[in-house]
């Protein structure tokens, strides 16, 4: 279940758009991808997953690549 933890820094109000555009319009892959990276590091894959309504593997490979395109620019 998804809510607020001890020692957690959420940006609650990501969190709110998110819920409010799922109820609207589903969101695109871009605005995904956006949540998944904002939300990295705050809640689990599996939490990030429940709230965009995709699998915890699919949030693991945006984050995967997300990672990797860091990787890339640093190494650039």
């Amino acid at each position: 279940m998804i809510g607020p933890r001890c020692g957690t820094d959420v940006d609650w109000l990501a969190v709110e758009w998110v819920v409010t555009e799922r109820i609207r319009l589903p969101i695109n892959a871009a605005e995904r991808r956006e949540v998944v990276r904002r939300l990295a590091g705050k809640l689990t894959s599996a939490e990030i997953g429940e709230l965009l309504g995709i699998a915890k593997r699919s949030v693991d490979r945006i984050l995967t690549s997300i990672r990797n395109e860091r990787r890339e620019l640093i190494a650039s």
